[in-house]
């Protein structure tokens, strides 16, 4: 038997079949925002100033965020995190879905486009869904 018909060769080798299989995603994102609380210790402290003529005693009022609880000012926020966003982005795309349905159809390109456009936001739709949030932690800068 000559190279051509070994069966090891590569070029008589075949790709296996494409088989689905069920898989666990997971980011680790951040973001930065500015939030307000009043969940903190004030801490007064003395400090002074001067100028040419006089020295100023100036009270000064610092926020102790040892005992804060960020996640909760966070959550307390009118700040979006990742499932609230991907929430609006099922109801963005629900929208879109329905006004797809009014779409002109003139054209054969315009079905083709309308059925396009269908798939997209189908699976966009399909993606923004099922996501667990696993961990909030949300901590001073």
């Amino acid at each position: 038997m000559g190279a051509a018909q070994d069966p090891s060769a590569p070029w008589n080798q075949s790709e296996p079949e494409e088989v689905e299989v069920e898989v666990a995603v997971s980011y680790s994102l951040s973001r930065s925002y500015t939030i307000s609380t009043n969940d903190y210790n004030p801490e007064v402290e003395d400090d002074y100033d001067e100028d040419e003529d006089d020295v100023f005693h100036i009270t000064v009022v610092v926020p102790d965020f040892t005992d804060t609880n960020f996640n909760q000012a966070f959550l307390n926020s009118d700040k979006l995190g990742i499932p609230q966003l991907l929430s609006e982005l099922q109801d963005l795309v629900k929208e879109k879905l329905e006004s797809l349905k009014n779409y002109p159809e003139l054209t054969a390109g315009d079905k083709q486009h309308k059925k396009f456009l269908i798939k997209k936001y189908k699976n966009i739709l399909e993606c923004a869904t099922g996501w667990n949030e696993d961990d909030l932690d949300v901590e001073a800068e």
